[in-house]
């Protein structure tokens, strides 16, 4: 985060559009909702990927136990990758909020 220059204004101005985001962003998070939000497709098709990749994940976990940073090393560097991938635009400011409202997960 430090690499951003003045980080104040720009973590209020996050800040500020979350908070007019928070109903929206929130409904994605209910599964009771997922066929009104036009999401229930997807979430199966991600249910389904995510069982698939269990016994990958396990297996990942064994194979970087011995390694510096270990599996959490690898998660967090599988995770800036793709993440890098999806932005399009704006990729510094992009950066910033992805990076803000993951650090707390990684």
């Amino acid at each position: 985060m430090k690499e951003f220059a003045n980080e104040d204004s720009l973590l209020k101005q996050i800040n500020n559009k979350y908070r007019m985001e928070t109903k929206t962003i929130f409904s994605f998070m209910n599964p009771e909702i997922d066929i009104i939000n036009e999401i229930a497709p997807a979430v199966e098709i991600f249910k389904t990927r995510s069982r698939n990749f269990i016994p990958l994940g396990e297996q990942a976990r064994k194979l970087k136990a011995d390694e510096p940073g270990g599996f959490d090393g690898l998660v967090y560097r599988v995770y800036t990758h793709v993440m890098d991938r999806l932005m399009r635009s704006d990729l510094r400011k992009q950066e910033l909020v992805t990076y803000k409202l993951s650090l707390p997960l990684l």
